[in-house]
């Protein structure tokens, strides 16, 4: 039980702008006073700060079509992009449409070509927070395309398309209908060793540096932090809160992986081992740090 104390400063905490599960978190009733001043709530992050930082990239970044493209015209590697999936809208990558389900067959087919299993996987083309988003295997069967789900079921491609949730756009409340189809990428063997059910990615978190700063071709880009997402097991994405995933602080200095730690909604335990296979991913090493780091400044529009 709080003593009054405590009560006081909760109160003053909460009347700030953070929740619970933040003040529990980042353990702030037992942080100094000039500590706590290090901290903003996601309240004020998402209501001022990110409005003013990433307004533009946000808007276009919220459609992941639209972000597929930006990034390829970048020079970026992308995953391959089969098309979208839409009954009135749906389009493959050259311009014919994908809205029926043999067309939409008729396109995994000609990837498939003389494989007999292809890795897809499918999203929500303005989804986020890692919902309703699906990693499957297509194969062929007779004059059909049969899909085989994570959690083994076998379906044909019409009942999987016509089960999935009909509000794949409303997260943003955006026009951006469709579902994405991508063939799976296949990672590094050291992020897939972690855990791989999942594409394991990492998050770098930059900021243009005021004009005052040493400048680079005009905008210095500044590295803030980074960290790796890791799935769980039989899960097809690394979210933090709905996946259940955890998020591994990386020494940006070195590219070697710190403690990891789980969001509030699934105890928020700081740990140096997957739970699932076990493996301590403490001080490892993440394999093409340096070219990472190289390469993040082209993202910073």
């Amino acid at each position: 039980m709080l003593n009054i104390h405590s009560r006081i400063r909760h109160a003053k905490l909460l009347k700030a702008g953070f929740n619970l599960s933040e003040i529990e978190f980042f353990g702030l009733l037992d942080k100094p006073e000039q500590e706590i001043s290090n901290y903003i709530s996601t309240r004020f992050f998402r209501s001022v700060v990110l409005p003013r930082l990433n307004s533009k990239q946000m808007q276009i970044l919220s459609d992941k079509l639209v972000t597929q493209y930006f990034l390829s015209s970048l020079g970026l590697p992308m995953s391959k992009l089969i098309g979208v999936w839409h009954d009135s809208l749906g389009m493959t990558t050259d311009g014919r449409p994908m809205q029926t389900i043999s067309q939409f067959a008729d396109a995994i087919d000609e990837v498939l070509s003389d494989a007999q299993e292809l890795d897809l996987f499918i999203k929500p083309r303005a989804g986020r927070l890692s919902r309703n988003a699906f990693s499957i295997t297509a194969r062929k069967s007779a004059n059909t395309v049969e899909i085989i789900r994570q959690d083994k079921q076998v379906q044909t491609l019409e009942q999987f398309a016509r089960a999935l949730p009909n509000d794949d756009f409303s997260h943003f409340e955006s026009v951006d209908q469709g579902w994405l189809v991508q063939e799976r990428v296949c990672q590094h063997p050291a992020l897939a060793k972690l855990n791989n059910s999942s594409l394991n990615t990492f998050r770098i978190v930059t900021y243009l540096a005021p004009s005052s700063e040493l400048q680079k071709d005009g905008k210095a880009v500044e590295l803030d932090f980074s960290f790796l997402r890791v799935g769980r097991s039989g899960q097809p994405t690394d979210g933090w809160n709905e996946s259940g995933g955890l998020a591994i602080d990386v020494d940006i200095q070195n590219g070697r992986l710190k403690h990891g730690r789980f969001s509030t909604a699934h105890g928020g335990k700081t740990v140096d081992t997957h739970p699932d296979s076990e493996i301590c991913f403490l001080d490892m090493k993440i394999p093409f740090w340096e070219e990472a780091i190289r390469e993040y400044p082209k993202l910073c529009v």
